[in-house]
C-alpha cells in the first residue's frame, strides 16, 4: 500500500490515494507516516486542501507521528487555496509539536496571508519567523510586501523594502513591483518613479508590470511627458505593452490636455495588438472633448459602437 499511495501521490492522484487508505481501514491495515505523508502531498498536489487537513488529523488521532514534510505539504494545500486562516494554524501546531519548522513552510503562510489581503497576519508571521530565528530571506519579505502592496498599505511596504539591503538581501523585480505599486496606489508617485530609478542603478531587471505602475504613477503625477518617455523605454526593450498600458498612457494625456498624441497612442494599439476597451475610448474621447475636437471624438464614439467598447 506504501508503495500505490507514494505512485498517486507522484502522479497527482489524489483520489486513489485517499482510496488505498480507505481500504487500509476496512482492513484494519494500520497506515504509518510514509503512507500518509504520501496522501498529504498528493492531496497538496491536487490543490484540496480539506483532505490534506483531514489526513493530518488522521495522523493525529492514530498517533501516527507527523515530520515537518507533510505539514509543509499541508501548509502548501492551504496556501493554494488561499485559505490563510488555516495555513497559520498548521503553521501553529506544527511549531507547538516542536517540528523543525523551515523558511519554506513560513513562506508559504506568509503568501496564504499575501493572497488573500491579509498584510497584518504576513507581518506577524515575518516577526514569528524572526523570533525563531530563522533567516527570513527575499521571497518572504516579497510576499509580505505583495501583502501590504493589495491593500495599499504603502508605507509599511516601503519600510520592509528598506529592511532588505540592510540585511543583506537582494530585492528582485517582483519585490521592486510591489513596493513601487504599493506607493502608487497610495498615491506617492515620486516614490514610485524614485523605486524605478533605483530599479535601473541596481541593474534589477524590469519588465512590463514595472512600466505599468512606474507610467500609472506619471499619470496620477501629471506627468504625461514622462509616460512617453517610460512608454518609448519600454519599446526599445520589447517590452509587451497591453491595454492597461494604452489606456494609463492615454489618461495620462487627457489630463495634461494633449489630445493630439493621445490619439496617436491611441493608434499605435493596433501595432502592439492590444485591444482597446471601455476605459481607452473614455479616456481617448475625453481628450478630444477637452478641447473642442468633437469631429474626432465622434469618430471615436462610433468606433467604439462597431467594436461593442461603448464608452460610458
Amino acid at each position: 500500500f506504501n508503495a500505490s499511495v507514494s505512485a498517486c501521490e507522484k502522479t497527482g492522484e489524489w483520489e486513489k490515494a485517499l482510496e488505498f487508505l480507505n481500504i487500509m481501514a476496512r482492513r484494519k491495515i494500520e497506515s504509518n507516516a510514509i503512507t500518509l505523508n504520501a496522501a498529504v502531498s498528493a492531496c497538496e498536489e491536487g490543490s484540496v486542501w480539506k483532505k490534506a487537513l483531514h489526513v493530518l488529523d488522521v495522523m493525529a488521532r492514530s498517533n501516527v507521528e507527523c515530520n515537518m514534510f507533510v505539514f509543509k505539504s499541508a501548509i502548501s494545500s492551504c496556501a493554494k487555496a488561499g485559505k490563510w486562516e488555516k495555513a497559520l494554524q498548521v503553521c501553529s501546531v506544527m511549531m507547538q509539536s516542536q517540528i523543525y519548522t523551515d523558511a519554506i513552510s513560513f513562506n508559504a503562510a506568509i503568501s496564504a496571508c499575501q493572497n488573500n489581503g491579509e498584510w497584518e497576519k504576513a507581518l506577524q508571521v515575518l516577526c514569528v519567523m524572526e523570533q525563531s530565528r530563522k533567516e527570513c530571506g527575499a521571497i518572504a519579505f516579497t510576499a509580505a510586501i505583495s501583502a501590504c502592496e493589495r491593500v495599499g498599505k504603502w508605507q509599511e511596504a516601503l519600510a520592509l523594502f528598506n529592511v532588505m539591503p540592510q540585511t543583506r538581501m537582494d530585492p528582485s523585480t517582483i519585490t521592486f513591483n510591489a513596493t513601487a505599486s504599493a506607493c502608487e496606489k497610495g498615491g506617492e508617485w515620486q516614490r514610485a518613479l524614485k523605486l524605478f530609478s533605483v530599479m535601473e542603478q541596481s541593474e534589477v531587471a524590469a519588465d512590463s508590470i514595472t512600466f505599468n505602475a512606474a507610467i500609472s504613477a506619471c499619470k496620477k503625477g501629471g506627468e504625461w511627458e514622462k509616460a512617453v518617455q517610460l512608454f518609448a523605454m519600454a519599446g526599445q526593450r520589447r517590452m509587451q505593452c497591453n491595454t492597461i498600458t494604452f489606456s494609463t498612457l492615454i489618461s495620462a494625456c487627457e489630463n495634461g490636455g494633449e489630445w493630439a498624441k493621445a490619439l496617436q497612442l491611441f493608434s499605435a494599439m493596433t501595432r502592439y495588438e492590444a485591444e482597446p476597451n471601455a476605459t481607452t475610448f473614455n479616456a481617448a474621447v475625453s481628450a478630444c472633448g477637452k478641447v473642442g475636437k468633437w469631429e474626432q471624438a465622434l469618430q471615436l464614439f462610433h468606433l467604439s459602437q462597431q467594436t461593442r467598447c461603448e464608452p460610458d
